[in-house]
């Protein structure tokens, strides 16, 4: 587990994120020295460690592999997949900058990135966050990356009943 420039990396199997308010809670397994990789679930860890984030400090959440995110935790970055997650890989493979080579099959079936995949993949969002569009509520000009942090704020403000209605954010 890493945290890079507000985002949260997931990457061991069997990880686990729930929402509890506005902070997440994450449960990362802790394997045994020496257990193959497609060994590693959640009930061959010895221990689990557990971090909580408040939504907020987020820009976003990036998980490789089988890792549990509960549904109440995607609430807020639900109104992000469709054009920031999904838009983001279907651009990557119309332009033919990922492909076949960027992936591996484990034995059993599972498909996976390689390194030079994810590393890709990881670039390119890297990249998306820092273009700028219009927040239609606020009619300010913000990075992609501090949408999820203003949409958490709002999300909050609602909450707390200070304003009625949560706006999703929908780009325009």
């Amino acid at each position: 587990m890493d945290i890079q420039q507000n985002t949260l990396y997931l990457l061991t199997p069997g990880s686990y994120v729930n929402r509890d308010h506005l902070t997440l809670q994450v449960e990362v397994p802790v394997y045994p020295d020496g257990l193959p990789p497609e060994q590693r679930d959640r009930k061959s860890a010895i221990d689990v460690r557990k971090l909580s984030i408040p939504i907020h400090h987020l820009e976003s959440i990036c998980v490789f592999g089988a890792s549990t995110l509960s549904p109440p935790a995607l609430d807020l970055m639900e109104e992000f997949r469709p054009w920031l997650a999904d838009r983001l890989a279907i651009t990557l493979i119309n332009r033919q900058q990922v492909g076949p080579e960027h992936f591996s099959q484990r034995e059993g079936g599972a498909v996976e990135f390689t390194d030079a995949g994810r590393k890709l993949v990881i670039k390119a969002y890297q990249e998306r966050k820092q273009e700028s569009l219009t927040h239609p509520l606020l009619d300010q000009n913000l990075r992609v990356a501090q949408l999820p942090f203003v949409q958490a704020r709002i999300l909050a403000r609602h909450l707390r009943g200070d304003i009625a209605d949560y706006l999703p954010f929908v780009p325009k």
